[in-house]
Parts: structure tokens; sequence; C-alpha cells
């Protein structure tokens, strides 16, 4: 699990302990986040999760953000290529609140 803000914050590597998942969420509830996010960076560092991991099944990166950022144009290409180099689905769950852009 990484959180993240202007960076990225590792929290949690691999687990199939349910416990340490739900405390490593509960950890994350800061309440308002911080004014300054860097997605790209995010997904990037979850990304290097799988790196020295054998592939085994399906994999995933769940991205949960409120899009208070804008990936350039050659990052996102190379977070493209990243996800297909490591066999990557990525699920991105948009949260708006009352005062954040639209999705368009």
């Amino acid at each position: 699990m990484v959180m993240f803000s202007g960076l990225p914050i590792p929290v949690l590597e691999f687990t199939s302990k349910p416990q340490a998942v739900q405390a490593a969420i509960g950890a994350g509830d800061v309440g308002r986040g911080l004014n300054e996010t860097d997605i790209a960076a995010a997904l990037l560092q979850g990304l290097s999760a799988f790196d020295q991991r054998a592939y085994t099944g399906s994999r995933i990166v769940l991205l949960v953000s409120d899009g208070g950022d804008q990936i350039e144009p050659t990052l996102r290409t190379r977070i493209a290529e990243r996800l297909q180099e490591q066999r990557v689905a990525l699920y991105w769950i948009y949260i708006r609140s009352a005062r954040s852009a639209s999705l368009s």
C-alpha cells in the first residue's frame, strides 16, 4: 500500500493479513488531504512493488483519489509502459468532493 500527496509514502508491503491491511487503511484516514498531489509518482511507486515478484496471476493497482492532479503526457506514456511490462491493470476510484474538479 502506498499513500500519497506530494510524494508517495510506502505504508505496507504485500500481505495476506487482513488486520494489517485494515490498519494501513486506517492510518491513511487523516481527514482532509494535503493540497499537493503527485499521482504519477504514486502510480510508479505502486508499480515498483512488482519489480522483483514473479508473475503468478492477475495484478492490479487500485488508485483512490480525489482527482486533484494531472499527469503530464510523458509520464502517462511511462506509466502505460510500466503497466504493460508488469502486466498490471489499473483501477482508478475517483472520489469527488463538493469543491473538486469534475472528471471532464
